[in-house]
C-alpha cells in the first residue's frame, strides 16, 4: 500500500542538488586532498588525506564479524578507527 510521498530510498530535492553540486567540485577536492598528502605539516595530518584517498579510489575496508556458537550467542568483535595525532 503506497502511503503517499517520495518512494522509499529515493532523495528529495535539494539533497539532489547539493549532491550535483558537490560534484563539480570534486575534481578540486581530491587535488586538495593529494595536496595535503604531499605538502602537510604533519605525518597525522598526510596519513589521514592518504587514508581518504585510498577510501575514495579502493572503498572503505570491510569490518569483519566475529561469531563464537559455543558460547550460545553471537559474540560481535568492535573494530574502531582512531587517529592518532603523531609528534613530528
Amino acid at each position: 500500500m503506497n502511503k503517499g510521498g517520495r518512494p522509499k530510498g529515493s532523495i528529495n530535492k535539494a539533497t539532489a542538488e547539493l549532491k550535483a553540486l558537490a560534484q563539480e567540485y570534486s575534481e578540486e577536492a581530491l587535488d586538495a586532498i593529494v595536496d595535503v598528502l604531499r605538502n602537510g605539516d604533519s605525518h597525522g595530518v598526510k596519513l589521514q588525506a592518504a587514508g581518504m584517498l585510498l577510501d575514495r579510489g579502493f572503498g572503505k575496508p570491510t569490518q569483519m564479524v566475529a561469531s563464537d556458537e559455543e558460547a550460545g550467542g553471537l559474540i560481535v568483535t568492535m573494530i574502531e578507527r582512531r587517529i592518532v595525532k603523531a609528534d613530528n
